[in-house]
This record gives structure tokens, sequence and C-alpha cells, in this order.
């Protein structure tokens, strides 16, 4: 979706993920979200948006955590047979979405913003153990 705008319907649509505000048409004029505003929506804060908007970023919310659920699935990841883990800052704010999917059986979740990048660091100071030793065993090989 490009950006929360009012269909001719008087329903919102969609909101530009990939932008640090996100644009929503009121009236004859578009409003101005930012990223913190949507996720307060998200988490149940309180929040100064309309509640027409308020509902429109949750329905697209759920309608996107939906989506990479159903591209999960698609890869042969079926969460309904199979637990899986959440981690990082998306997991703290699709978690209400998560839990309430039925595509999900069960799901733990890591809130901590810092998970992902953590956990990347970990496989990467392994793999440079797996490599170093995998340099020093040629080194013998060779002696």
């Amino acid at each position: 979706a490009g950006y929360i705008e009012r269909c001719t319907s008087g329903s919102w649509r969609g909101f530009d993920r990939d932008r640090p505000r996100k644009r929503i048409w009121r009236g004859r004029a578009y409003l101005m979200i930012d990223d913190d505003h949507i996720a307060d929506v998200i988490q149940g804060r309180p929040t100064i948006l309309p509640d027409d908007v308020q509902e429109t970023i949750r329905a697209t919310v759920k309608s996107y955590a939906a989506g990479i659920l159903d591209k999960l699935r698609e890869l042969q990841v079926d969460l309904r047979a199979t637990p899986a883990i959440f981690t990082g800052g998306g997991a703290a704010l699709f978690r209400t979405f998560i839990e309430t999917s039925s595509q999900v059986a069960k799901a733990e979740f890591v809130a901590d913003p810092k998970a992902n990048a953590v956990g990347f660091g970990m496989l990467a100071t392994a793999q440079l153990r797996q490599m170093q030793a995998q340099k020093v065993g040629e080194g013998f090989a060779q002696g």
C-alpha cells in the first residue's frame, strides 16, 4: 500500500512503511504520522489519532503480519505445526497480531530490540572461530 488515504467509500487504506512519516488523507489534506504514533496504536498506548485512522493502522498491520506468515508457509515453514520464536523490536510490535493468528500454534517472543543484533554477533563469532580453526588445521596439514 502507498499511504493511508480515504477511499471513495469513506474508509481508509494502507500506509507506506518505507517513509519516515506516513501521509494520511483527512478531508482535503494529508495528515503526517510518525512511526512513534503508529507504534503507539499497534501497542495499544494512548494516542491523539482519530479512531478511524487507528483502526486503519491496526487493519493494515494485521494484513502485513498475515502476509509475513503466508510467506513463511509458502517457504514450507508451517507455524501451525512448528513452534516459533520471534525476536527483536518487530516481535514486540507484531506480538498481538501473531498471538491471535490462526496460522501460529505456539509462539515465544524475545522483545529485546537488540536481540537480532546479538544473535547475528554470536553467529559471526562462531563463524570466525570455525574459519580460524580451519586455517590452523591447514597449517598442520602442510607442515
